[in-house]
């Protein structure tokens, strides 16, 4: 059941975490941030460059406070 959970908890991070990161690189692409719009050029920008960052900003963001209280958790 312990597996399960975890596995449960480590696909869910994963799946949100790669939502929010795309929606907040399609809204750094809608407000021009990453370059002209000609032809898509934004969309493949946010798409390619953004995207890939801000996801594993994400689940290292995710994994440190996961950590964090798991270490609390067990020191009590």
């Amino acid at each position: 059941m312990r597996f399960i959970k975890t596995l449960v908890m480590l696909l869910g991070t994963v799946l949100l975490s790669g939502l929010v990161a795309l929606g907040i690189a399609f809204g750094i692409a809608s407000l021009g941030l990453l370059g002209a719009c000609a032809e898509g050029a934004c969309e493949y920008a946010a798409l390619f460059l953004a995207f890939p960052v801000l996801w594993i900003g994400l689940l290292l963001g995710t994994a440190v406070v996961y950590g964090m209280r798991r270490r609390k958790a067990r020191d009590q």
